[in-house]
This record gives structure tokens, C-alpha cells and sequence, in this order.
């Protein structure tokens, strides 16, 4: 939740609000952005490297995983 990760990192560099309560946190010492939909994280982005900053521009070489619950 956002409380939890607010708890864990301390209060992020940035913030942004968009539509539908989703929510950007994004700790760019640590080199994490989170990503929260009605308080509850459901994507977080890790950058790797020496620079915890994101390239620019972005590489075209990013993998996108989408994590879905396991079917019953």
C-alpha cells in the first residue's frame, strides 16, 4: 500500500496523480518507481546500472513483465 511503502522508503522525491486513483512514487536515489492504482502498488519499475537514473532517451531494448495471479 502506500502507506507500507511510504513506511519502507521514507517520502518519495516525486510524486504524480492521474486519473482513475493511479499514482507515481518515484525514488530516484534508490533507482525505484512504484506505481500504485487506489493506494495499492501494482507495478514497480527497478533501474539497474551505475546511474540509478533512467537513461535517456529510453532504450529500446526494455522488458515489460506482467505479473498475473496464478489461475484456479
Amino acid at each position: 500500500t502506500h502507506e507500507q511503502v511510504v513506511t519502507a522508503y521514507g517520502p518519495p522525491d516525486s510524486s504524480e496523480h492521474f486519473i482513475g486513483g493511479v499514482e507515481s512514487m518515484k525514488y530516484s536515489a534508490l533507482g525505484i518507481t512504484f506505481t500504485l492504482e487506489r493506494g495499492k502498488v501494482y507495478h514497480m519499475i527497478v533501474h539497474l546500472g551505475e546511474n540509478s537514473q533512467p537513461p535517456s532517451p529510453p532504450l529500446d531494448n526494455a522488458v515489460t513483465i506482467d505479473l498475473k495471479p496464478p489461475s484456479k
